[in-house]
């Protein structure tokens, strides 16, 4: 899932409604909070998106402004 930090708290309710699909192994759902500390994060985010055949985009007004989600993940 891309979103803004600031929108964690929805990230937060939407993963609540999706973990059950995930424990069925429906779906999986992968957001930057999987990255592990000291990791590269943004090639962990670069490697998730381009091997994902689905996105979730939590678009907020937070989410249009950042710049790092126009220019590093959006052209993924």
């Amino acid at each position: 899932m891309s979103y803004s930090h600031q929108d964690r708290e929805w990230l937060e309710r939407l993963s609540l409604h999706l973990a059950v699909l995930e424990r069925g192994a429906l779906v999986y759902v992968w957001s930057d909070t999987r990255i592990a500390i000291g990791a590269n994060w943004e090639e962990e985010i670069e490697k998730s998106l381009g091997g994902s055949k689905a996105a979730i985009l939590l678009i907020s007004p937070s989410f249009l402004a950042s710049d790092f989600i126009w220019n590093k993940e959006m052209p993924l």
